[in-house]
C-alpha cells in the first residue's frame, strides 16, 4: 500500500478504486448507489405529502448526474462550487474527473473566499433555489 501512495495522493487511490469497481459493475454503479442512499433516505424520513428537494454539491462525475437525471424520480439542485484564488491541479488519479460538470449544467455557481467566510451566503443561495 505505502509503494502505491509514493508519488500519488490517498484521492489518486480512491479515484483508482473506483474505477475498478466501476469497471467490474458497469459504469452507472456510484449513480446507482447515489440514487439508492436517496430513495432509502426519502423513503425513510419524508411523508409521501410532503415535497423535498435533494442538494448535491461539488458534483465530480458526469455519470452520476446524468443517472439522476435519467431517473427523473427528485428535484435535483446541483451546485457548482469553487474557490477563490484556487490554483491547485488536480491529482493524476483524479485529473479525468475533474472539469467533466462545467458551472453552466449547475443551478448555482458559488466561489468561496479563501477563509470560507461566505458560508452562509451559498445557504441562502440554496434556500432560494428550494423555494
Amino acid at each position: 500500500m505505502r509503494r502505491f501512495l509514493i508519488g500519488k495522493s490517498a484521492r489518486d487511490l480512491v479515484c483508482s478504486v473506483s474505477d475498478m469497481l466501476q469497471d467490474y459493475y458497469g459504469p452507472d454503479i456510484w449513480g446507482q448507489a447515489l440514487y439508492e442512499d436517496i430513495l432509502a433516505y426519502v423513503t425513510k424520513h419524508v411523508k409521501p405529502e410532503e415535497s423535498y428537494n435533494i442538494v448535491i454539491d461539488d458534483w465530480r462525475r458526469v455519470l452520476e448526474s446524468n443517472y439522476l437525471i435519467k431517473q427523473n424520480t427528485f428535484n435535483i439542485i446541483k451546485v457548482y462550487l469553487d474557490k477563490e484564488g484556487k490554483k491547485s491541479k488536480a491529482s493524476k488519479g483524479s485529473s479525468h474527473y475533474e472539469g467533466q460538470i462545467k458551472p453552466e449544467d449547475c443551478d448555482i455557481v458559488f466561489t468561496y473566499t479563501k477563509d470560507y467566510s461566505n458560508f452562509d451566503e451559498l445557504i441562502g443561495l440554496i434556500q432560494n433555489a428550494i423555494k
